[in-house]
C-alpha cells in the first residue's frame, strides 16, 4: 500500500519531545537582558503549550503595546531555535526517534504544530529525523488555525486520509475540524482529552494495527 494512504501528523511539543525548562530559560535571559526580569514561569508555560504564539505575548506581557510585545517575542523565539539546537536533543521523548524511524518504512510522516517558523526545523536537526519526516507545516509559517493546518498538509501533499496525534483538546478539536481521527498521547500537557490514548510513543504503531 502507497505510504500516503496510511499518513500520520503528529503534534510536537508535549507529543514528540518537551522542551519547557530551556525555553523557560531562554526566553527570560532575553527579557531579562531587555529590562523586563524574568516573567515567563512553568506553569504558565504550561498553560499556554499548544496555542498559537500571539497567545504567549498576550500572556507573559498582557500590559506591553503590541509593538514592543511582538519585538521581545520574536527575539525570545530567534533565541529559542538557535540554542535548542545545543539543548534540544535532552528533550526529546525516549521513543520518539525509534518509533518514527520504524511506522516512517509504511507509514507517511508529517508534523503539525503551532510554533513559530524554524522550531520544527531545530527539532529536525537534533532528533537527526530530517530523513523521516516528510513533510511539516506551522502556525509561524502559515498564520492559521490548526486546523487549517492540517487540511492545508493534507493539500499540499496529496492526502486524501491521515491520523493526528496530539496530546491537548486544542489537538483533538483540530482534529476533528479538519475531519480526521485523533489519538491523544496521554504522557503529554493534556488532561482526561480522550477516555483512551497511549502511555508512550512505543505503543503507537500496536494502536494503528487494532
Amino acid at each position: 500500500m502507497d505510504r500516503k494512504h496510511r499518513a500520520l501528523i503528529f503534534d510536537l511539543d508535549g507529543t514528540l519531545w518537551d522542551t519547557r525548562e530551556p525555553v523557560i530559560r531562554i526566553w527570560n535571559d532575553v527579557f531579562e537582558e531587555e529590562g523586563y526580569g524574568r516573567p515567563l514561569t512553568f506553569p504558565l508555560l504550561t498553560s499556554l503549550m499548544g496555542k498559537p504564539m500571539n497567545a504567549f505575548g498576550e500572556a507573559i506581557f498582557p500590559d506591553l503595546e503590541d509593538d514592543l510585545r511582538n519585538r521581545l517575542v520574536r527575539q525570545a523565539e530567534q533565541q529559542e531555535n538557535t540554542r535548542l539546537l545545543e539543548t534540544g536533543k535532552d528533550c526529546l521523548y525516549p521513543d520518539t526517534a525509534d518509533t518514527l524511524r520504524k511506522l516512517s518504512c509504511d507509514h507517511w510522516i508529517g508534523i503539525a504544530s503551532n510554533c513559530q517558523e524554524g522550531y520544527i526545523e531545530t527539532f529536525l536537526e537534533v532528533s537527526k529525523l530530517g530523513d523521516v519526516v516528510d513533510s511539516f507545516i506551522s502556525n509561524g509559517e502559515t498564520g492559521l488555525d490548526k486546523d487549517e493546518n492540517l487540511r492545508t498538509l493534507m493539500e499540499r501533499n496529496g492526502l486524501h486520509f491521515a491520523s493526528y496525534i496530539g496530546d491537548t483538546s486544542g489537538d483533538r478539536l483540530s482534529a476533528r475540524k479538519a475531519g480526521i481521527p485523533f489519538i491523544w498521547c496521554r504522557y503529554g500537557f493534556g488532561n482526561e482529552v480522550t477516555p483512551d490514548g497511549i502511555d508512550d510513543l512505543s505503543q503507537l504503531p500496536y494502536v494503528l494495527t487494532e
